[in-house]
């Protein structure tokens, strides 16, 4: 059985330097990481590019809580699951009992028992559906709905979608982020067993005859593992990019036009 790590306390990498900041770094391994910097921003909806903010932004990431001497902790393996808190809204109760298959009525479907919103991204991406469900997340009939004298429909449209798209953000962006940070705490350790230092020494040189350490392995960067962000901000505008051509088409005469083509084709 292979010996346990030590702790981050007691280890140390063996490099021969010890980069804390973004400002140890030499120009070349502040652009080493550019080509992640698109696509975390690809992931994360943010559309970032590579510059002197966005690299300064990833670097510190990477530095936060740890420094080249340090092991290199990999993230989970998955973004965390979406819970009911994630997704659901209270938005009102239930006015009447609403019984299952077998005429039995659970506490989350009795009377007075809390409602919920909930919405639901259609596969394509090009839509939305907002159901009314139980604490359970099982739909549960409109008419079965008092709202709260706060909260109209709309309002709470808009509501549960500003709160799935801040928590998706925190769990999908942020994982994403975890593991842009994973590869590219990989890759500065990398370049500098590879000699690379921001004195322009060569790590023979640093060495001073002592034995530089065996290169450690290189990880595998699988960059399909990044989550594409769903947010429903994003999917409206699409939406509404269709209302446009719709009706732009409609305006031009165009929409008619290919109607009747279709039906000649047909």
């Amino acid at each position: 059985m292979p010996p346990a790590t030590p702790p981050n306390s007691q280890y140390h990498s063996g490099l021969d330097v010890k980069l804390t900041s973004f400002d140890d770094l030499t120009d070349d391994q502040k652009k080493r990481c550019d080509d992640l910097i698109v696509k975390l921003g690809r992931a994360n909806l943010t559309n970032d590019i590579p510059d002197d903010a966005t690299r300064k932004g990833l670097w510190d990431r990477v530095f936060t809580g740890w420094d080249t001497d340090d092991k290199i902790t990999p993230p989970s393996d998955k973004p965390r699951d979406r819970v009911a808190e994630d997704s659901q809204l209270h938005i009102g109760h239930l006015n009447t009992d609403l019984p299952g298959k077998k005429g039995n009525v659970s506490a989350v479907r009795k009377a007075g028992a809390r409602a919920f919103i909930k919405p639901n991204v259609t596969w394509d991406g090009y839509g939305v559906l907002y159901n009314l469900v139980d604490k359970n997340g099982a739909g549960v009939p409109t008419s079965s709905v008092i709202f709260d004298d706060a909260v109209t429909p709309q309002q709470a449209r808009v509501l549960v979608s500003a709160q799935w798209d801040r928590n998706e953000s925190n769990r999908i962006g942020a994982w994403n982020i975890d593991l842009v940070v994973f590869w590219a705490r990989h890759r500065l350790v990398n370049s500098i067993e590879a000699g690379e230092c921001k004195d322009g020494t060569t790590a023979s040189q640093r060495a001073n005859g002592r034995v530089k350490p065996a290169l450690r392995a290189r990880i595998a960067e699988h960059h399909d593992q990044l989550v594409q962000l769903r947010q429903i901000s994003t999917i409206i505008q699409k939406m509404q990019e269709i209302v446009d051509d719709m009706t732009a088409m409609a305006a031009s005469g165009k929409a008619r036009v290919t109607l009747h083509s279709l039906k000649r084709a047909i």
